[in-house]
């Protein structure tokens, strides 16, 4: 395990996965957590991230991602470590817990992607997902100017979603948003109860349930309903136990909490309406819902 970047004299910037030369050119992506395992830059993401390094590697493409946590178990180097291990990630991920190398960029999004040059200048910069055929081409320019001839590009296959979709929903209260059930008790074991109707992109909660600044711990007979738009639905989940899912009605397939991560659970063909309820063992910890 190698320390490197900002932080390292404090020790808050550990590095998870095999060293790289230091004269290569590098993608660097800042990310805050998300699907597919929380600890990663996001389920579209992930294989365009996998294919560059695949592809480029030999040509000295080296890809080093920052982690820079959101939720509290994600400052943990083991969930870091499990994570790399689980997904198969063969580049160098970084912990950057004091937001070291998240500030030193003076970064305000997720995901970044930082493209740097052989002599260490930042030569590209893109927010947010898509444009991957273009930051493809940018990294090609960059390999170019150091090497006699490069493998062909990569076939464009951008799944980034273009139409509209609910945003991301936290449920602790302190950036909580579209939540439209009964009144709020904060830090404490309290019963709620569901709304007659839910607006879209509105969620509300059933049951006991303890509200926290960043989760929501559930209780006996904790259960949550959504009225969401989008193709899927994932929800970052921790602890161990089950989580009931029904779709517009329709009872599906259990889905087996067995750690701190995002979890996937609902994919449908397209994008489209759904009333989501869900029913929590107790004991289970929710953050937050994203889709795609």
């Amino acid at each position: 395990m190698d320390e490197v970047g900002p932080g390292r004299d404090r020790g808050e910037l550990r590095c998870e996965g095999q060293a790289r030369a230091p004269d290569r050119q590098v993608e660097a992506r800042l990310h805050r957590p998300r699907p597919a395992a929380c600890l990663t830059p996001g389920p579209r993401a992930l294989p365009y991230l996998e294919r560059w390094d695949a592809h480029y590697r030999s040509q000295g493409l080296v890809i080093l991602g920052i982690h820079s946590p959101e939720f509290g178990f994600e400052h943990n180097l083991g969930n870091v470590r499990a994570a790399v291990k689980r997904l198969h990630v063969r580049y160098p991920v970084a912990l950057d817990n004091d937001f070291g190398t998240w500030n030193a960029f003076g970064n305000q999004y997720w995901p970044a992607d930082y493209l740097v040059d052989q002599a260490g200048h930042v030569r590209d910069v893109h927010f947010g997902e898509g444009a991957y055929a273009e930051t493809e081409h940018d990294i090609r320019l960059l390999l170019a100017a150091g090497t006699k001839s490069l493998p062909k590009a990569l076939p464009d296959r951008d799944r980034t979603p273009t139409e509209a979709r609910t945003p991301e929903s936290y449920l602790g209260y302190a950036r909580i948003s579209g939540y439209a059930g009964s009144p709020l008790k904060t830090d404490t074991a309290a019963g709620y109860s569901f709304p007659q109707a839910l607006a879209q992109d509105a969620f509300a909660y059933a049951g006991t349930w303890r509200v926290e600044s960043e989760r929501i711990l559930a209780g006996l007979d904790a259960r949550l309903r959504l009225h969401f738009h989008a193709r899927t639905v994932h929800l970052v989940l921790g602890g161990h136990g089950v989580v009931g899912v029904t779709l517009n009605g329709r009872k599906h397939a259990d889905v087996d909490i067995t750690g701190d991560r995002l979890y996937t659970l609902v994919t449908q063909k397209q994008a489209r309406d759904g009333l989501l309820e869900l029913r929590f063992t107790p004991g289970l910890s929710a953050y937050a819902f994203t889709f795609g």
